[in-house]
C-alpha cells in the first residue's frame, strides 16, 4: 500500500487520562511522574494488549487504545480503574500516606483511517477524548455505538446520562456510564461442577418481537472445525450435538431465520472459510466455532459470529461443556448465549444502518435498528425511526410488522407531547394498526399495537385490555402485550392483575435490550396496584438505563410520595420537567383515561411533589 494511502478501520477506541497530572507534579514531580509511569505502563502492557487491544498512542499522563471488540474494552476500561485504585503508598510517621490515582476513561466506536504503519486519524479519536474529559474521577463515559454493543448486568452496569454537549460539537452526544458489576454470589456447596462451566441465565431467551420472513436477517450455523488444522470432523461427536442446541434455540428467535442444518452441514470437512459458506447459503450472518484439543470428556469451542459480507467478528464466547453440561440445555447456559448473541447483532445491524443511507440498507437493518431508535426518547433518534419504518414499509406493503410499528411510532408521537397535529396523529395510528391487522389477522404483534392506539388515542383502556388479550391468545409468550395489558390492568384499578402481568413480562424479556421500557411500564402497573417499593425500584433502574423516558419519573414521584417521600419526589419532579418540560397534572389525568378514586389521588401525589398543574 502506498504511504499516502489511508484504509478506514472500524474500532472501539478507549482514552485514559489520569486526573489532575499536573498539580500532582507541582507537588513531587519526581514521586508522581514515577507513579503515573508505571501505572500506564501497565494498563498498556498488562490490560490493554492481554484483552486484545492495541496501543494507538501514549502520552505523559495519557493512553490511548484501540479494540475490535467493544465488549473486550469496556471489560479493560473497568480493570484499569481497579488498577489505578491499587496505586495508593502508605505512610510511616514522617511520611504522609499518598492517595491512589484516579482515572476517566472515555469510549466511543467509530470509523477510523490508517495508514501502513498503523497509525490512525480521524474525529472519533477526539470525540473520545472529550468523553473522558467530561467524567469525573474513577469514572467511564461510553456513547451510543459503544451502549448498543454492550449488555446490562452482562459487561456491567449501563446508566443513560442523557444528552450531553461536547467541546466543538453542534449537536449533542448521548452518553452512558459503565458500572462495575456487584460480585457474584456464592455458588452454593454442593452444585454441580458441570453447571459451574457455563454461565447461567435465568430463564430461556424469548425475543420480543415478531418478524415475517422476509425482512428478518438470516442467520448459517456452521459444523464445528478443529484449530489445529481447520478441518471438520467427518462424523457426528459431542460438537455437533453442541451445534444442534444452538441452532435449534436459534430457530425458535422470531427476530431471526436460521439457515437448515442439513444445509449447513453440506460445508462439513471441506474446510470452507465460514465467509464463503454464508455467500453459498444466502447468509447475513454466521456462527462458526473452532473446538481446542482438551481431555476425553470435555469440549472445549471458541465461537464468534460474523457479519457475512464484511467478514467482521462481531461477538466471541469461550465454552468448556462437559458430558452433563450437554445433556441438560436447560441448566441456563443455552438460554444465556443465545440471548447475548442475539443482542449483539442487534447491535451490529444497528451500527450498519448508522452509518449508511436509507436506500442502502436491508430490509433486516431497517426494522432492529428502527424499533431500536424508536425507544431511545430523544427527538432526533425517533424521527429517524420513523424514516426507517416507512422505508420499510415501502419495501414490504403487504407485511404487517412495519405498519404495526408506524401505529406505535404515531401513538408514542401522541403521548410524549411531541405531535403538532394530535387528531392527524391519532388517525394515522388507527389506520396503520388496523391495516397491520387486514395483512395478518393473527399476529400478535398487530393485536398488541392495535390495542396500543385504543389506549393512547382513543383513551379506552378496556378496548385495549381485550386487544391485548387477543394476541396473547394467540402468543401467550409476547411479553410486549403483557407488558401494556399490565398497564391497561392499572388503570381500571384491577391492581393484582397489573402487578401479574407487568412481572409476566419481566419474565419474559430477562436480558431485553428494551428492558428498560418494560421496567418503566412495570414500574406503572405496580404503582396501580398499590406496591409502591416495587415501583420505585423498577422505576429507579429504568431510568438508569434510560434517562429520557417521562413515565419513569411519574411513577417514581407518586409512588415516593405514596411512601412518603416527598422531597425525593420533588427532586423527581425536577429531573421529569428537564427532560419534559411541559409535563403538568392534567397532561397526566388525560393520559389515564380513567376517572377513578385512584387516579385522583395519583394526580394529587403529582401535585404535592411539585408537577404544576397545567
Amino acid at each position: 500500500m502506498n504511504k499516502t494511502e489511508l484504509r478506514i478501520v472500524r474500532a472501539t477506541v478507549v482514552f485514559v487520562d489520569v486526573v489532575e497530572s499536573v498539580r500532582l507534579m507541582a507537588q513531587d514531580e519526581r514521586l508522581h511522574a514515577g507513579r503515573v509511569r508505571r501505572l500506564l505502563q501497565g494498563l498498556a502492557g498488562q490490560r490493554v494488549v492481554p484483552a486484545g487491544g492495541r496501543v494507538l498512542e501514549r502520552r505523559g499522563d495519557g493512553l490511548l487504545a484501540g479494540f475490535d471488540d467493544a465488549r473486550a474494552a469496556a471489560a479493560c476500561a473497568l480493570a484499569m480503574h481497579a488498577d489505578a485504585a491499587a496505586t495508593a503508598l502508605p505512610g510511616d510517621a514522617e511520611v504522609a500516606a499518598t492517595p491512589a490515582l484516579a482515572l476517566r476513561i472515555g469510549l466511543h466506536c467509530a470509523d477510523l483511517l490508517s495508514d501502513e504503519d498503523d497509525a490512525v486519524y480521524g474525529q472519533g479519536l477526539n470525540l473520545t477524548a472529550r468523553l473522558a474529559a467530561m467524567a469525573q474521577p474513577g469514572h467511564t463515559w461510553l456513547s451510543a455505538t459503544v451502549r448498543d454493543q454492550l449488555t446490562d448486568a452482562l459487561d456491567g452496569g449501563l446508566l443513560d446520562l442523557g444528552e450531553v454537549y461536547l467541546k466543538h460539537l453542534e449537536v449533542p452526544l448521548r452518553a452512558y456510564r459503565l458500572l462495575p458489576l456487584p460480585p457474584p454470589d456464592p455458588v452454593p456447596a454442593g452444585a454441580a461442577k458441570g453447571a459451574a462451566a457455563m454461565p447461567a441465565a435465568s430463564a430461556s431467551p424469548r425475543p420480543t418481537l415478531q418478524a415475517p420472513a422476509d425482512i428478518r436477517p438470516r442467520l448459517a450455523v456452521l459444523p464445528l472445525n478443529w484449530a489445529a488444522d481447520g478441518r471438520t470432523a467427518a462424523a457426528p461427536d459431542a460438537g455437533d450435538v453442541l451445534v444442534d442446541q444452538l441452532a435449534a434455540a436459534l430457530s425458535a428467535c422470531p427476530l431471526l431465520q436460521v439457515t437448515s442444518m442439513l444445509s449447513a452441514n453440506a460445508f462439513r470437512g471441506r474446510g470452507t472459510a465460514p465467509t464463503e459458506a454464508a455467500g453459498r447459503l444466502a447468509a447475513d450472518y454466521v456462527l462458526a466455532g473452532e473446538r481446542q484439543p482438551t481431555d476425553a470428556g470435555t469440549l472445549q469451542v471458541q465461537l464468534r459470529l460474523l457479519h457475512a459480507a464484511s467478514g467482521r467478528c462481531i461477538w466471541e464466547r469461550a465454552l468448556h461443556c462437559t458430558a452433563d453440561t450437554l445433556a441438560d440445555p436447560g441448566q441456563g447456559w443455552l438460554a444465556e448465549i443465545v440471548t447475548v448473541l442475539v443482542q449483539a447483532l442487534t447491535a451490529a445491524e444497528y451500527d450498519i444502518a448508522c452509518g449508511r443511507p436509507l436506500p442502502n440498507l436491508a430490509a433486516h437493518t431497517l426494522y432492529l435498528a428502527a424499533v431500536n431508535l424508536l425507544h431511545r426518547f430523544t427527538h432526533t433518534d425517533f424521527e429517524r425511526a420513523q424514516e426507517m419504518l416507512q422505508a420499510l414499509h415501502e419495501r414490504a406493503p403487504r407485511h404487517a410488522v412495519p405498519l404495526a410499528w408506524l401505529a406505535r411510532w404515531r401513538v408514542f408521537r401522541i403521548v410524549q407531547g411531541w405531535s403538532p397535529d394530535v387528531a392527524r396523529d391519532g388517525a394515522l395510528a388507527s389506520d396503520h394498526a388496523q391495516r397491520a391487522l387486514d395483512c395478518d389477522p393473527g399476529s400478535s404483534l398487530a393485536l398488541t399495537m392495535a390495542g396500543s392506539v385504543r389506549a393512547g388515542v382513543h383513551l379506552d383502556m378496556a378496548g385495549a385490555r381485550h386487544y391485548y388479550q387477543l394476541a396473547l391468545s394467540r402468543n401467550p409468550s409476547e411479553p410486549l402485550a403483557w407488558l401494556l395489558k399490565g398497564v391497561a390492568h392499572g388503570f381500571l384499578g384491577e391492581g393484582l392483575s397489573a402487578l401479574d402481568a407487568s412481572e409476566r413480562s419481566l419474565q419474559l424479556s430477562p436480558l431485553d435490550p428494551l428492558r428498560f421500557y418494560y421496567d418503566s411500564l412495570s414500574a406503572t402497573a405496580a404503582m396501580g396496584a398499590q406496591r409502591y417499593e416495587r415501583a420505585v425500584e423498577l422505576a429507579q433502574r429504568a431510568i438508569g438505563a434510560n434517562c429520557m423516558h417521562g413515565s419513569s419519573y411519574r411513577a417514581l414521584a407518586i409512588s415516593q410520595v405514596m411512601l412518603g417521600q416527598v422531597d425525593a419526589a420533588r427532586q423527581t419532579v425536577q429531573q421529569l420537567r428537564a427532560v419534559e418540560p411541559g409535563s403538568n397534572v392534567r397532561q397526566f389525568q388525560a393520559r389515564a383515561a380513567v376517572d377513578s378514586a385512584q387516579n385522583r389521588l395519583f394526580a394529587q401525589a403529582l401535585t404535592e411533589a411539585g408537577l404544576p398543574l397545567g
